[in-house]
């Protein structure tokens, strides 16, 4: 498994097919102990309920189907505890996994008595944890660790899946800014990002294009004293996440122009893999959490 993607990862399961599920069960309870704060939000049968439909033959099932999958990055919670199992053999794999349970363990350590936080979670164990086209675990972990890169700048959070105003629109999270402004956040996972015939400029033009598009179908009727932002996480890999690195106007934040005014918006790009090397757990890990959006974060509005 040279490059290391999610993907690959699954192709483990196929080798334990001959395993109980009595013992896939108690090597994923072993493994998600280690992770106190997010055991603690799952539900209390997680994962020996038969209701999670985690059987060696799923799992199996699960590595297959991905080799039809048009994304690169297949996974679900069930594969990602399993695969940061301390007897898994591929190391590099294993820290790729640990480092994303590494970002929902802190935002259950941290938010889990916030509005909604337990309800943000909820797609890694319902019946959604099994979608492939798209797999719902990167729009979960997106949103923890947005959320955590806000309450590292100090930004307060007020709670996740919140009403915008008094219309029936919710947004992913709902923080008040260091004035008082209430932000609504809402995420959208772009999850086949393709740049590779385009110059910068068209590239960004695609993305504020995403931007536009979220905030003019989330942000219509936000009262006067409330932002919006779209956070648009870009799910790329070979020449499509080069290109992200190298044009410095993809990487980062930026303002929407006067016609949505009173709204900020900005794209966010979230990792990939390049050069048979993972990124991912550069960005979706705590540690760095603070490291790599200190500056860029204080320019959301």
């Amino acid at each position: 498994m040279s490059e290391h993607h999610p993907k690959d990862a699954a192709e483990a399961i196929k080798s334990e097919s001959s395993a109980s599920n009595g013992d896939l069960h108690d090597s994923l309870s072993a493994t998600i102990a280690r992770f106190p704060s997010l055991k603690s939000l799952l539900p209390t049968d997680w994962p020996h309920g038969s209701k999670f439909g985690i059987t060696t033959t799923k799992m199996d099932d699960f590595a297959k189907r991905k080799n039809s999958s048009r994304y690169w990055h297949v996974l679900n919670l069930p594969l990602c505890v399993h695969v940061a199992g301390e007897g898994f053999p591929d190391e590099k794999a294993r820290t790729l996994m640990e480092s994303l349970l590494r970002v929902l363990d802190g935002f259950a350590r941290d938010f889990g008595t916030a509005t909604g936080a337990r309800k943000t979670l909820e797609p890694l164990w319902t019946d959604s944890a099994w979608n492939i086209d798209p797999p719902e675990i990167w729009s979960v972990l997106a949103t923890a660790f947005l959320a955590q890169t806000y309450q590292s700048n100090r930004v307060q959070i007020i709670g996740f899946g919140l009403k915008i105003g008094k219309g029936q629109k919710d947004a992913d999270i709902q923080v008040r800014l260091n004035d008082g402004t209430v932000l609504h956040v809402d995420i959208e996972a772009w999850h086949a990002v393709k740049f590779a015939n385009l110059d910068p400029a068209q590239a960004r033009a695609e993305l504020q294009r995403r931007v536009e598009t979220k905030c003019g179908n989330k942000f219509k009727d936000l009262p006067n004293a409330e932002c919006g932002v779209a956070a648009i996480i870009c799910m790329a890999d070979g020449i499509n996440f080069d290109l992200m690195t190298q044009y410095s106007s993809l990487a980062g934040m930026y303002q929407l122009d006067s016609r949505y005014a009173g709204q900020s918006g900005y794209v966010y790009w979230a990792g990939g893999i390049t050069n048979g090397h993972s990124t991912w757990f550069n960005l979706f890990d705590e540690p760095a959490l603070k490291k790599y959006l200190a500056d860029t974060s204080n320019t959301t509005r």
